[in-house]
């Protein structure tokens, strides 16, 4: 599916509907970034008068520049990239349509007409760290990421040091967000060097490693969305990243004319990240221990080496 047009649409006539545009990366069947995507413009449309073009798999610039001159001529003046991949493309093209508001996912902007829209990525990976330490049963965990800029992944080994410094943490990259065999073989590598929790930070391997550690009877912490459905008894929990909350957002500003230029960051004290169900291998007094970080974290925005929330666990206990 190359090509979608959506009339995301109410009772107004349809010469006063705007349009957007959405470009994704790869397919929407990715079961996670690609597919929340799709999902979050999908869910926007019950209350917006909105005309919402989506185009999958267009990456280069020959093919951006190409679906955005298209766009134009359909009246699109908002055009969003779904990935950070288009931070650079964006950054050559959008003097050349100043009538066109450009905005990226995960990826700083600047310049006119141009606007980036951010996960916090480092607390989620902080509490992941800390769930994955605590629940390593020979002390040895390891995250799989895409680039070695993401702040998730920092926060994995920052969150673990935290738990415990005697809990060895492997962190791996492949320079690809798609490239399953890389994943695969850096999957192999940690496994056989005693790894048994697993954080896969890749939207596009993500699901794979986690087959594979289902397969090995491992455990792993799902990314982007909640994947307790891959499998209870072997996801503790997820750092879900709610794109839907983030297109909602956006296009409540893009509607109402209150986009601005420049970056915007959203974490968990916003609603759009959060930690997901918990798997059957997480005993309730984690659940409690975790959820009390979390919370002071979005009432106080201090993280738990900033604060006294273990104190405050021990003396309740």
């Amino acid at each position: 599916m190359a090509f979608i047009a959506l009339i995301l649409s109410g009772c107004a006539n349809e010469q006063e509907n705007r349009a957007a545009g959405l470009l994704i990366p790869e397919p929407i069947d990715d079961q996670g970034w690609n597919y929340e995507a799709y999902q979050g413009v999908m869910s926007a449309q019950a209350d917006r008068e909105l005309e919402m073009f989506i185009s999958e798999g267009k990456t280069s610039q020959a093919d951006i520049k190409a679906k955005i001159d298209a766009w134009s001529e359909e009246g699109v003046e908002l055009i969003i990239g779904h990935s950070h991949l288009y931070g650079d493309h964006f950054a050559d093209l959008h003097e050349d349509y100043p009538d066109t508001h450009f905005v990226v996912m995960n990826e700083e902007v600047s310049g006119d007409n141009m606007t980036g829209l951010h996960f916090n990525g480092y607390a989620m990976g902080y509490f992941a760290g800390m769930l994955a330490a605590d629940s390593s049963a020979n002390e040895h965990i390891a995250a799989i990421g895409a680039f070695p800029f993401q702040p998730e992944l920092q926060g994995f080994e920052d969150g673990a040091r935290y738990y415990s410094s005697a809990v060895q943490t492997d962190i791996a990259t492949i320079e690809s967000w798609t490239d399953t065999e890389a994943a695969e073989r850096k999957y192999d590598e940690l496994t056989e060097a005693g790894a048994d929790i697993f954080y896969p930070a890749g939207n596009g391997f993500n699901v794979q490693i986690i087959e594979r550690v289902k397969e090995d009877q491992l455990h792993a912490i799902g990314y982007v969305g909640d994947q307790i459905d891959l499998g209870e008894s072997v996801i503790l929990s997820s750092t879900v990243q709610k794109v839907g909350y983030l297109y909602e957002y956006l296009l409540d500003a893009f509607q109402n004319d209150e986009l601005t230029n420049g970056n915007h960051y959203f974490d968990f004290n916003d609603g759009a990240v959060a930690m997901g169900d918990f798997g059957a291998a997480v005993d309730e007094e984690t659940k409690k221990w975790l959820n009390k970080h979390v919370s002071h974290y979005i009432e106080h925005e201090e993280l738990p080496h900033e604060s006294d929330v273990d104190e405050q666990l021990d003396s309740d206990s």
